[in-house]
């Protein structure tokens, strides 16, 4: 990940004095408001301190950019396109404002189909295709529990509707205990403890 930015408007012109001592020049500190940088306008504040002393504060908003390897579609899809995870490829690319958890990653597009034209270069989210649900409240399926590469496999049944991808509460049929796992296919659900 890393990030550009750039001011959004033109600052204006200040005088700046030398300070003290001649020889330490001023300094400029950038101060980024709030504790997570994404993509957009963001409020910057600069101090200029002269002799170590905030001489000026200037505030202003910048467009900030947040760069990651995403997975972007390699091609153009039309409306009613079967995707497929083959269709991918990681790029560097614009986080959105959204952040990473808004885009459909290309395993969970498992029998998508596009609900709009996609783009040659784009991200995928869940607004933007259609999922076929994959398991139905009551189905049996498997459960698997990853910790490193050590992996354990249980029956549960599913406690409501979901597609690949999805989030599903489950139940083990043994102890009756209810865990929140992940949609692999319509037979597999996994926990991945190392996440």
């Amino acid at each position: 990940r890393d990030v550009t930015w750039s001011p959004a408007t033109t600052l204006g012109a200040l005088e700046v004095p030398l300070g003290s001592d001649a020889a330490q020049e001023p300094t400029l500190e950038v101060v980024l408001a709030g504790d997570s940088i994404v993509s957009g306008l963001l409020p910057v504040e600069l101090r200029i301190k002269v002799d170590d002393v905030t001489y000026r504060t200037v505030r202003a908003n910048w467009k900030v950019s947040v760069w990651e390897n995403l997975p972007v579609l390699t091609r153009n899809l039309p409306v009613g396109s079967k995707v497929s995870a083959s269709f991918f490829e990681l790029r560097r690319t614009e986080l959105p404002a959204l952040g990473r958890s808004a885009i459909l990653s290309p395993a969970s597009m498992v029998g998508a189909v596009a609900k709009r034209t996609l783009v040659e270069g784009s991200l995928v989210y869940s607004k933007d295709v259609e999922r076929p649900m994959v398991l139905n409240e009551g189905d049996l399926c498997f459960l698997i529990v990853a910790k490193g590469a050590i992996r354990a496999k249980v029956q549960v049944v599913a406690l409501s509707t979901a597609g690949v991808g999805d989030i599903v509460r489950v139940r083990t049929m043994d102890t009756n205990k209810e865990i929140a796992a992940r949609v692999i296919s319509d037979e597999l659900v996994e926990v991945n403890l190392d996440a």
